[in-house]
């Protein structure tokens, strides 16, 4: 049996206005009276959808099959719109009437038998309704066509698609065998094969023959990949780039498969912070059928840097610590540590990066603008600590010292317990490249709370650091120092000594530091060798970690371990219970060769010069030295930890930060608070 599909078109405009039609083709189980029909099996109805504008010249509606002669075809006419009460609906085919009935209100049904069988082609029908004071005959047509009897896939430059590529291509067609040809679906399944990626050329063509219709898709298949480089790439590595392209060499070009794996590589720079990175062009040469594909890529050459505001700053002093230079890749990651080495001189109240494709050149200009800030100061003022007892200071502070980031400190402490002066000298690029240098002189006088008696210390030292990365620094150092005990109750001695330190710092800024990492292990020895008179090794390990809770909310924390061993005098031990270590005690709680910290802080930044902490210490030492000239304080018998929690403020200045802290102990024999007054953070 021989299926085909109807499309009833109308050509006047009257029943456009009046009616909307829909039709359906079935085949009849019982024959009207009127006109006799085999049993045939039912089949789906179709309604008419008209258009919207009712002048349009033509629409139609689709019965899905043909029948063989004998078989029926049935028609249904609905919504009288005008509501001109029609009375009467009959439909003319190939000489045939069917006279409709109306099974409910302005809705009419009826069939009749086709005569014969048809060929594809437009065939005329002619609705005619009855109403009480008019008449309308409605010509229409019916376009025969045979359904699809085959799809085919024909290709063009080769005897048959390979077998995946086959199958493929028939997993993306929606048109099947059975279904109704029309060019618009033809067309769309056309389009659908095209953007599979695998063809440079598709075309679709119908053949009939025999009433048996063929869909033919034509396919022109792109060339096979040969070889695939990159150029242009200069951040990346081509085997970085080629691993997250799907598409491979020996394989078919699919252009679909090229578009994402263009963004695959654009993204793959974007998560590596390349951002004006981008692929500029796309180089495809055939030669013998065969492609070597070429992708240009473009990764944001730096062109011009300015620095903008310097007025007393060098240049150069701001330039050596910059990691992003002219004819580098930009690279925001680059530009965040660049804006924080920049900021941590501690030089500008402003700095802003001004970032810009130059649209001459193409390459990307940055221009950094700055304000600068005063960075000498004297300073003075007083406090109470737990060691120091009251003292009193004085600061004078020659910092970037005629703009070349050389720094001078002079200072001065009088306390009840303490004198000191201090001399330092600190240029952080001695040699025009990233080798600091510091000298420090100093000599202290008064009472030593750890030895319970009076000296005097007098000593230099200078340090060497070496950056070894952006993130990683060491330190040697040479210490020199003579210590003499005013009240003779023990020897005098010399310290020489040599250090070894190593630190990794990623905080965004050392004053006041909102993320980051710092981590510092250094050691040094005093050997009488260097000319002392003690033989001692110290080692120190600490890490601080700073992680951001929220906007201006901040959770610190470190750990610290400390341990000596050698010729250990009683004023050398480590101590716990003071404003560096753990805070709220009145007097030091624990000392001994042995040392280990823990301080818990969440800080609050109010505004950039002021910021509010709660804070939980605690910490022990062991080991220590029994000093039978401090027999009132001995430490032997205090085991265990001690800890305490409070809270404090900090204020911004530009010596650093001072602290005031007020704590809570829980060691038993120290039951009051303690406020305490220092400089600097406690870590």
């Amino acid at each position: 049996m021989t299926q085909t599909r109807y499309y009833f078109a109308r050509m006047p405009k009257l029943l456009a206005a009046f009616f909307l039609l829909a039709a359906a083709c079935a085949l009849e189980l019982d024959a009207a009276p009127r006109f006799s029909a085999p049993a045939a099996p039912a089949i789906r109805e179709l309604a008419l959808t008209p258009a919207e504008n009712e002048d349009a010249a033509d629409y139609s509606f689709n019965l899905d099959s043909m029948y063989a002669p004998g078989q029926t075809v049935t028609f249904n006419v609905q919504k009288n719109r005008a509501e001109l009460n029609v009375s009467a609906v009959t439909v003319e085919l190939l000489g045939q009437h069917g006279e409709l009935r109306e099974y409910e209100k302005d809705s009419w049904t009826g069939y009749f038998v086709l005569p014969q069988e048809l060929d594809e082609g437009a065939l005329p029908v002619t609705i005619s309704l009855r109403g009480h004071d008019y008449a309308a005959d409605e010509p229409a047509e019916i376009n025969i066509v045979y359904p699809i009897s085959e799809i085919v896939l024909k290709s063009q430059t080769a005897a048959s698609l390979p077998p995946t590529l086959n199958a493929i291509v028939r997993e993306t067609i929606l048109l099947q065998a059975g279904d109704f040809y029309s060019a618009m679906r033809a067309e769309v399944n056309r389009q659908r094969i095209f953007d599979l990626g695998f063809f440079e050329k598709v075309e679709v063509e119908r053949a009939t023959r025999e009433r048996k219709s063929q869909v033919i898709f034509s396919l022109r298949e792109n060339p096979v990949l040969k070889n695939i480089r990159v150029t242009g790439n200069r951040a990346l590595t081509e085997a970085e780039i080629l691993a997250v392209m799907e598409l491979k060499p020996g394989e078919i070009l699919a252009t679909r498969q090229l578009q994402k794996d263009m963004l695959a590589v654009e993204k793959l720079y974007s998560d590596k912070e390349y951002t004006f990175a981008r692929i500029a062009s796309i180089e495809r040469p055939a030669k013998n059928n065969a492609y070597t594909l070429t992708l240009r890529i473009s990764e944001g050459e730096i062109g011009r840097i300015r620095i903008l505001g310097n007025d007393v700053t060098q240049t150069k002093v701001i330039t050596r610590e910059t990691e992003l230079k002219s004819g580098d890749i930009f690279n925001a990651a680059l530009l965040r540590d660049d804006f924080r080495s920049i900021y941590n001189l501690n030089y500008f109240s402003l700095l802003m990066p001004d970032v810009r494709v130059n649209e001459e050149t193409g390459k990307i200009d940055l221009d950094w603008k700055v304000e600068e800030k005063k960075t000498s100061s004297i300073n003075f003022g007083g406090g109470y600590g737990q060691v120091q007892g009251w003292f009193g200071f004085a600061d004078l502070l020659l910092d970037n010292i005629m703009g070349s980031g050389q720094s001078l400190l002079l200072k001065a402490s009088f306390g009840e317990k303490l004198t000191s002066y201090q001399v330092r000298y600190h240029n952080p690029w001695m040699w025009d490249n990233k080798t600091s240098f510091t000298g420090r002189l100093w000599s202290t006088y008064g009472y030593n709370y750890l030895s319970a008696q009076r000296e005097l210390r007098n000593g230099w030292s200078t340090a060497v650091g070496f950056r070894k990365t952006k993130y990683v620094s060491e330190t040697y150092s040479f210490r020199y120092e003579d210590v003499f005990n005013i009240d003779d109750r023990t020897q005098d001695y010399q310290d020489r000594a040599v250090g070894y330190s190593i630190a990794y710092d990623s905080r965004d800024q050392w004053m006041n530091p909102t993320t980051g990492q710092h981590a510092v292990f250094s050691m040094d020895h005093s050997a009488k060798l260097l000319g002392g008179s003690i033989n001692a090794s110290r080692y120190s390990a600490q890490y601080n970690h700073f992680h951001p809770l929220a906007e201006k909310q901040v959770l610190a924390f470190r750990t610290m371990y400390d341990y000596q061993l050698g010729d250990i005098f009683p004023a050398e031990q480590y101590y716990v219970g003071s404003d560096s270590t753990v805070r709220g005690y009145q007097s030091i709680f624990a000392k001994g060769n042995e040392r280990i910290i823990f301080n818990l802080e969440y800080r609050y930044i109010f505004t950039e010069m002021f910021v509010g902490a709660l804070f939980y210490d605690i910490g022990q030492a062991t080991q220590p030295v029994y000093d039978p000239l401090d027999a009132d304080r001995d430490f032997t018998n205090r085991a265990g930890w001690g800890s305490a929690q409070g809270f404090g403020v900090r204020i911004i200045t530009p010596m650093g930060p001072i602290r005031l802290d007020y704590g809570w102990p829980d060691h038993k024999e120290f039951a009051d608070g303690f406020l305490s007054f220092n400089m600097g953070n406690t870590f």
